[in-house]
């Protein structure tokens, strides 16, 4: 319970935080998407899901590299987390305009359209993952990600189908 309570009081005070301004700098987008892999390998291998990042085009980003990593961590980790055993979850990177794009698509148990305009929101948990008993978590993910993000002058969306799977994109 200690180390529940640590990660909820830990992810609070990150929103709290954020808006305070960051320093950005000239980052390799490959070089984020590997390191966020890496921190979400092992949850995937329990589960036998492979991780399969596209052959991505040398793109680089501003921005500040801990948030930017741990806002793809939270997708990713999402995206295993609702994801049958022994399925992919895909990365997509390529450029919108003059921004870089990440795609992140998973084939897993999908979110009701009713849902969608409230992932975001702090504490929010969609019915179908508040059911999977196997699913920790306290519904602050997908909002600090967001306002990482936000920070960063970007965009956070998602694109979903009940059954089929989710595709978050980062802009």
């Amino acid at each position: 319970e200690l180390s529940k309570l640590t990660t909820l009081s830990e992810g609070l005070l990150q929103l709290a935080h954020t808006g305070n301004g960051i320093a950005k700098t000239k980052l390799e987008l490959d070089s984020l998407i590997t390191i966020a892999i890496s921190r979400v390998l092992k949850g995937a291998e329990q589960k036998q899901i492979l991780i399969v990042p596209d052959k991505s085009k040398k793109l680089a980003v501003r921005g500040e590299e801990t948030s930017l990593i741990e806002a793809l961590v939270t997708v990713l980790d999402n995206a295993v987390k609702y994801s049958p055993d022994k399925t992919e979850v895909k990365i997509k990177t390529g450029k919108s305009k003059e921004f870089a794009q990440i795609e992140v698509i998973d084939q897993g148990i999908g979110i009701k359209a009713s849902e969608l305009p409230y992932i975001f929101e702090r504490f929010y948990r969609a019915d179908s993952s508040r059911k999977r008993s196997e699913t920790e978590g306290y519904g602050l993910g997908l909002s600090i990600a967001q306002k990482i993000v936000d920070e960063h002058d970007g965009s956070l969306r998602v694109k979903s189908k009940m059954n089929k799977g989710t595709t978050f994109i980062v802009t």
